[in-house]
């Protein structure tokens, strides 16, 4: 049966791609024993060098390592790998938005962000993302660490956006501030970081570069605990 196959770009040779998987047909691929799939035990399929036959006729778009793939195909006969799985369709996810997850144990983290906060770019740092409970970003079906970046997370403002949208929450007093540019959420958002004030949660949308952790936004809220 026509299976869906999603992971992360690894690299492709004489047309053979090999990926990370995540799932196989939206099970997740810890779910699976893969013993006994290749024609031999060393040649057993591995969710870490998953290996895709693409034929000639489907185009591969230019990608690095770690960007998301989604093959739909047909997993290998049983004791027949590699390759692991034969490719009839492919999507590529260059220039979809993105979705961001950021969550701090309570209280939060009273200076979550690299000082001083431009108008242009706010900088969290790999060391603050792995502080997180949350650290999420999902391309379409697939998921990614943004902490594994070492240069951080930078959000900025997205240029193509015709509407923007940026929030930001008070937990204990229930109210929200609304702003349509990312200037003047930035000013409000550093008013609000006082010192006391603590950062709990973060959402966002917008396209997302793997290669140097940059989040064009085109909508973020923020939680704080005030």
């Amino acid at each position: 049966m026509v299976t869906r196959a999603v992971g992360q770009y690894t690299s492709t040779a004489s047309g053979v791609v090999t990926m990370t998987l995540q799932a196989l047909d939206g099970q997740p691929a810890s779910a699976f024993n893969f013993a006994g799939t290749g024609t031999s035990s060393a040649n057993d399929a591995t969710p870490g060098a998953y290996t895709v036959s693409v034929p000639a006729a489907l185009s591969l778009p230019t990608m690095s390592a770690g960007f998301p793939v989604l093959f739909d195909g047909f997993v290998a006969p049983f004791g027949a790998a590699p390759p692991d799985f034969s490719a009839v369709t492919l999507e590529s996810f260059s220039g979809m938005n993105s979705r961001l997850g950021l969550a701090w144990a309570p209280p939060g983290l009273t200076a979550p962000f690299a000082a001083p906060l431009s108008a242009t770019n706010v900088l969290i740092t790999q060391a603050t993302l792995q502080s997180a409970a949350q650290h999420v970003i999902w391309i379409g079906p697939v998921q990614e660490d943004p902490s594994s970046v070492s240069a951080g997370l930078s959000f900025v403002p997205n240029s193509s956006a015709a509407n923007m949208i940026f929030v930001i929450a008070h937990r204990m007093s229930w109210q929200f501030q609304v702003y349509g540019s990312f200037s003047d959420f930035v000013t409000a958002l550093t008013a609000d970081l006082n010192g006391t004030t603590a950062l709990l949660r973060i959402e966002a949308q917008g396209p997302y570069d793997l290669s140097t952790g940059v989040l064009s936004v085109n909508v973020m809220a923020v939680e704080l605990n005030d």
